[in-house]
C-alpha cells in the first residue's frame, strides 16, 4: 500500500489504522526514533494478502511512504528548525568576486530540455588540459 504522511510525522513518528480484508483493524506505528524518508518502504510480517495456495496464511504488508513537505514556512518555524535540527550547511559568504544566484523550482522531467538560448553541454578545451593543467571549463556565451 502507499501512504502519504506530513513531514512532521516522517521526522517524529506516525501511527494510522489499516482496515484488513478480513475485517480486522491494524494500528500501524513507527518505532521510536525511526525517521521515514520520502519513497521509503516498511513491512509488517504476515499481514499482507492471503497466499494463493494457503488462504489462511498471509504474505507481508508493504507500505511505501510519500512525505508531504510544507509549501511555506514562517520565520518562527525556520528558526525553530535551525535550532533543533542537527548541522545545517554553513552559511556561505559573498565577497567582491562572488555572483549571487537564486534557485528556482524546475520540473525534473524538463531538466534536459534547452530553451534554445544556448547549446547543452558546451565545453571549451584548452591546450593546457593535455599538459595536466586547467581541466574542462565551461564556455561563456
Amino acid at each position: 500500500m502507499e501512504k502519504e504522511i506530513p513531514l512532521v510525522n516522517a521526522l517524529t513518528g506516525v501511527q494510522f489504522n489499516v482496515q484488513q480484508l478480513d475485517g480486522r483493524k491494524l494500528l500501524i506505528k513507527t518505532a521510536p526514533g525511526d525517521i521515514i524518508k520520502n519513497d521509503a518502504a516498511r513491512e509488517i510480517r504476515n499481514e499482507g494478502m492471503p497466499l494463493f495456495s494457503r488462504p489462511y496464511e498471509h504474505g507481508n504488508l508493504y507500505i511505501k511512504f510519500s512525505v508531504i513537505f510544507p509549501t511555506k514556512l514562517t520565520h518562527k518555524q525556520i528558526a525553530a528548525l535551525q535550532e533543533n535540527l542537527p548541522d545545517p550547511l554553513p552559511t556561505a559568504s559573498k565577497d567582491s568576486d562572488t555572483e549571487e544566484c537564486t534557485l528556482k523550482e524546475v520540473d525534473p522531467n524538463n531538466m534536459h530540455q534547452d530553451d534554445g538560448r544556448r547549446p547543452n553541454n558546451t565545453y571549451e578545451h584548452s591546450d593546457s588540459d593535455e599538459e595536466g593543467g586547467g581541466g574542462v571549463q565551461c564556455t561563456q556565451q
